[in-house]
């Protein structure tokens, strides 16, 4: 026993230095992410599971290739998993809504932020990429206050559509929205539209030209926060869509 303990001692910081190499740009990418949109949902059990892997792999990879400074073990680690990094964000659908990963000092997020109670308010944005024309009905659209922010296809049916049109009715206007919990957008839509199918669910909207806001709730699942971790963007499936009234300025 003691011999082999002796054989291993010395790969030992080969292989820690490669463990952290393995899991480094992940954990940038999760700073990145908590303090760009803190009031998201920390991540789900298995993103840890999925940053073990990556911490196994970088190990074994700085000492498979018998790294003899801890240098050449860190960077070992970092090339083995960003292959599998490269290759899963690849994979993800463009309309996927992609995090920017800058380096961050720090994994610390505000814990004031997240112990604040939820709270959404919607407001109609005037310089939304959306224009809105008289004559028509705006729809306010943004995430829940503590949800991931998601991208939703919302699907305006046409005017001859009944109100409760299915979801695979033909769309008479289509847009991609960014559902975010602090940037809510403005979209125009005919007065007389009473049917929106938001991420493939149908939404009733009143009668009228009374602007709407439509608050589109979500939850990561334990496979999509696996995925992010891997290296694809956080996404998440929507729980609900809820409507309200948007107050006039």
């Amino acid at each position: 026993m003691w011999d082999l303990f002796r054989k291993v001692m010395p790969w030992l910081p080969i292989a820690l230095f490669g463990a952290f190499g393995g899991i480094a740009p992940t954990l940038i990418k999760l700073a990145t992410a908590l303090v760009t949109h803190p009031e998201q949902p920390m991540p789900l059990y298995a993103f840890y599971i999925g940053l073990a892997l990556y911490a196994v792999i970088g190990g074994v990879m700085a000492a498979a290739l018998e790294e003899d400074n801890l240098r050449g073990a860190l960077f070992a680690g970092i090339a083995a998993p960003a292959l599998i990094s490269s290759a899963i964000t690849g994979s993800q659908p463009a309309s996927a809504p992609s995090a920017a990963i800058a380096m961050m000092p720090s994994l610390l997020v505000n814990s004031a932020n997240a112990a604040e109670p939820a709270r959404t308010v919607i407001t109609p944005q005037s310089n939304s990429s959306n224009a809105v024309r008289s004559g028509q009905k705006t729809l306010i659209i943004q995430g829940g206050a503590t949800d991931v922010p998601l991208t939703v296809n919302v699907c305006v049916f046409g005017n001859s559509q009944p109100a409760n049109a299915a979801a695979n009715s033909k769309c008479a206007q289509r847009q991609t929205i960014i559902a975010a919990p602090n940037s809510p957008q403005a979209l125009g839509v005919p007065s007389d539209t009473r049917t929106v199918s938001i991420g493939g669910r149908d939404v009733r909207l009143n009668a009228g030209t009374q602007p709407t806001g439509l608050t589109v709730n979500s939850q990561p699942t334990l496979w999509q926060d696996f995925v992010w971790a891997l290296g694809g963007a956080r996404q998440a499936e929507i729980t609900g869509i809820r409507t309200s009234p948007v107050p006039a300025r």
